[in-house]
């Protein structure tokens, strides 16, 4: 959050929901003095950790920006009230009164941070769909793709010539070097023992929450 900008802005072109292309005569002035260009506008929503939803409109894109600056003073002249007190910033309506106010900022390194679910909530769905069906059946061929809407109801229309070549599995057919033949000869059980670990995983899943029973 920035009391200081006048508008909202941001230079991440893919969070923008209704991108619209402008080239504006002015630039944004920065406080180190840098001048970036504006190369158009659209709106954000964000989703907080309490669950509600903040739609910002009117956000400036300007490349080469790379953080996301959230104006105080679009938002009081959108009629809402902004209260800094013990390290949070809270929202509320004017004609409301600050029991229904929303936290929207979270003091951390001297800056007011939007707290957020993840960063993963603030990027509407750009996943190609032969992308995300091709991950979520176990990384199938992407030509066997468009057989599934024979067998399986619900998935959408695939293009049958998609073609890309898929991180997760050319990182699962690289072969690791083999270890070093040990020298160390064990004499009683559990002596030695070899396991794998694996997580907590630090990757967003896609949309698709699995939780096991109690």
């Amino acid at each position: 959050m920035d009391s200081g900008a006048s508008k909202h802005i941001t230079g991440y072109k893919e969070i923008l929901l209704d991108f619209r292309k402008n080239n504006f005569s002015v630039q944004v002035e920065l406080g180190n003095e840098a001048s970036y260009e504006i190369k158009g506008t659209g709106s954000v929503k964000f989703q907080l950790k309490c669950g509600s939803m903040l739609h910002l409109e009117e956000v400036l894109y300007v490349p080469g920006l790379k953080k996301n600056l959230i104006s105080v003073a679009v938002l009081e002249s959108k009629g809402y009230r902004v209260l800094f007190m013990e390290g949070k910033a809270f929202l509320w309506a004017k004609d409301e009164d600050l029991s229904s106010a929303l936290v929207i900022g979270i003091q951390e390194g001297g800056l007011y941070k939007l707290p957020t679910q993840s960063m993963h909530a603030l990027v509407h769905d750009s996943v190609n769909p032969s992308e995300l069906w091709h991950r979520r059946f176990g990384h199938l061929h992407f030509k066997a793709l468009p057989e599934l809407q024979k067998m399986v109801n619900g998935i959408p229309s695939i293009d049958s010539d998609y073609n890309s070549v898929s991180k997760g599995c050319m990182l699962g057919k690289n072969l690791k070097k083999a270890f070093p033949h040990s020298i160390r000869k064990t004499k009683e059980i559990l002596e030695l023992i070899h396991f794998d670990i694996c997580g907590p995983m630090s990757s967003p899943s896609l949309s698709v929450i699995i939780t096991p029973k109690k």
